[in-house]
């Protein structure tokens, strides 16, 4: 059965080092997706987003969050949603960037988490723990 493994990270450089690190490790790059703001554009239309498979970068008129929604959306349904999704969201309004890996067994979800981790993977409770603390 395919578990959908997220991390969270600083910046869209830093999730892309991490893609890189599980690509050496031997996980297809087929299998994992990048979703993050363009630091460049607001939040409300155009963000530059980065085809994880062709490395081919283009306008996406969806938006970072409509983009984010539909990758939930398409992960937990419409009525199932568990709490920390509004919390993946925020990471990535806050300029954050969203990394998720498929993998197909628990020692490869062991691996990717392990190495998520050892790339700079945000804990997001704490970060939610950072945000609710600072207002």
């Amino acid at each position: 059965m395919t578990q959908t493994i997220i991390g969270i990270f600083d910046s869209f450089q830093d999730a892309e080092a991490a893609q890189t690190r599980l690509e050496a490790e031997g996980v297809a790059r087929s299998d994992m997706s990048v979703h993050a703001n363009d630091a460049g554009s607001t939040l409300g239309t155009e963000t530059a987003t980065r085809d994880v498979t062709t490395g081919a970068t283009g306008e996406q008129h969806e938006g970072a969050m409509g983009r984010i929604e539909h990758f939930f959306k398409n992960l937990f349904g419409d009525d199932d949603r568990p709490e920390e999704v509004g919390h993946y969201q925020e990471a990535v309004r806050r300029g954050g960037a969203l990394l998720s890996v498929d993998v197909q067994d628990e020692s490869a979800s062991e691996r990717v988490r392990d190495a998520l981790y050892a790339a700079g993977a945000v804990d997001i409770d704490s970060r939610v723990a950072q945000w609710r603390g600072a207002g």
